[in-house]
């Protein structure tokens, strides 16, 4: 190290260290580099080496046994577990993540079947009351026995656990104190044996995967959570009653996201009822459940995907408009009158982002037929048959007018709006298309935004990906 970086106080190297791009898993080994630099920098980087470890316990087999890695292995990790736990090292582990693996390549050296398929499990788990400074705990497909939820419940320094796909043996509820002080709590698994574990002064992120047989249970043990600000919540088969009576159970909701959800709400049945939530800030998921948003006044982002703009339009009448500033929408089509409807119905608006997912390239042209010819490629179009030429694409018209648009929310800062489509199936058959100069409707569309300070860049990214392809 030089005398000029020796001088840095440890807290700046532990900033700089920050900037180390994020993967998951974590990518360690410009830390380990880092490490190996000084004895200084060995002490610095610790912190960035050992928050979150990933520990295998046991693939599981073709016929659902559990496999192990040969003996040597068996010792080795076990080894490196203890290093992992001692003084120096322990106090630094914030996350753990303890993994029932599915075969694969990679743990293709995992063929060991034993008399005790989960020694490396049982090593972790009677190890994990020494990570003192443990805030997260991740369990992935493994199996819980009783001295396990024992260990797994009584970690009071864990904050926030998430629970994936994990066999409960036996199946039954286990005595436990009153309640486990988490404030966050992540599920995919079986609502009714979980949730009422929880204690509701504490928990405030709740995020559930409902499958059809746990839809029903849920409904009926999930107990109102009046603290809980942040869920995130997602099944195929819920209906609007059961929608409804789970939703109610989290009346202090400030962020929520609704995905898949197989029927839409009854907006009936919403009109009659009160404000579901008055604190609700910001909403992510389906169009569906738009109408349950009437009467807040507190909304102010949003963002929905793959709705069709009528339906959205008929939906988001219920909501009180005027609060809301960023909307983030996926739609299957687009055209003017659309888009004038939304900036009107949202004049506060000051983030409009836009997605139209296009399946078929060939529905945003106009298609004429003339002459009495076989079509190219024997092609049938609209049931006859004749030369035809592909015209007036919706793309290029819809930005030649999108600057006629009679007004734009006055503080509107940031506007997107891009296509998603298959770039090669548009170059083969649409490579012939004239791109317009789409210039001047831009110099016109910025001029209606005065206060605009955004980032074109979808604007030119299409005008680019379009020209490329001409």
């Amino acid at each position: 190290m030089t005398a000029a970086a020796s001088r840095l106080p440890n807290e700046v190297w532990g900033e700089i260290l920050k900037n180390v791009p994020d993967t998951d898993p974590p990518d360690k080994s410009a830390f380990k580099s880092f490490s190996l630099t000084c004895s200084a920098f060995c002490g610095i980087s610790r912190s960035h080496l050992f928050s979150r470890i990933d520990f295998t316990s046991y693939i599981i087999g073709d016929n659902g046994a559990p496999l192990l890695p040969s003996p040597s292995e068996v010792d080795r990790r076990i080894q490196r577990l203890d290093f992992l736990c001692s003084t120096e090292i322990a106090p630094f582990v914030r996350e753990c993540h303890i993994l029932g693996q599915h075969p694969s390549r990679y743990w293709s050296q995992w063929t060991f079947s034993t008399d005790a398929p989960y020694i490396l499990l049982d090593a972790l788990f009677e190890r994990l009351v020494r990570f003192t400074g443990l805030q997260m705990l991740y369990p992935c497909r493994i199996s819980l026995t009783q001295p396990r939820l024992d260990i797994l419940l009584r970690l009071q320094h864990i904050s926030k656990l998430c629970i994936v796909y994990c066999t409960v043996v036996p199946k039954q509820h286990i005595p436990l104190p009153p309640a486990v002080h988490l404030s966050e709590f992540h599920l995919w698994d079986r609502t009714d044996y979980w949730i009422p574990l929880l204690d509701p002064d504490y928990l405030r992120v709740l995020s559930v995967t409902l499958d059809s047989d746990s839809i029903r249970r849920a409904v009926q043990t999930i107990p109102t959570l009046p603290n809980v600000h942040r869920l995130s919540a997602s099944s195929n088969n819920m209906t609007s009653s059961q929608s409804l009576t789970f939703l109610s159970k989290f009346p202090g909701l400030r962020i929520l996201s609704l995905w898949h959800y197989g029927s839409a709400i009854d907006i009936d049945v919403v009109v009659e009822m009160e404000a579901m939530f008055p604190h609700l800030q910001e909403y992510y998921g389906c169009c569906q459940a738009l109408s349950l948003f009437r009467g807040s006044t507190a909304l102010r982002r949003m963002q929905t995907n793959l709705a069709s703009p009528q339906d959205f339009l008929i939906r988001i009448q219920a909501i009180q408009g005027l609060t809301i500033t960023s909307l983030h929408a996926t739609f299957t089509m687009l055209d003017n009158a659309v888009f004038n409807e939304i900036v009107k119905f949202l004049p506060q608006l000051t983030e409009l982002l836009l997605i139209i997912s296009v399946e078929d390239i060939s529905t945003l042209f106009e298609h004429e037929i003339y002459g009495d010819g076989e079509l190219p490629g024997n092609e049938v179009l609209d049931g006859k048959c004749g030369d035809y030429v592909r015209s007036g694409f919706t793309v290029s018209t819809f930005f030649l007018e999108l600057s006629n648009v009679p007004a734009l929310p006055p503080g509107l800062e940031r506007l997107a709006i891009s296509w998603e489509f298959n770039e090669d199936e548009f170059s083969e058959q649409y490579s012939s298309y004239e791109i317009p100069d789409f210039a001047d409707n831009l110099d016109t569309l910025v001029a209606k935004m005065p206060r605009s300070r955004m980032d074109l860049a979808q604007w030119h990214l299409l005008h680019v990906r379009m020209a490329a392809h001409a």
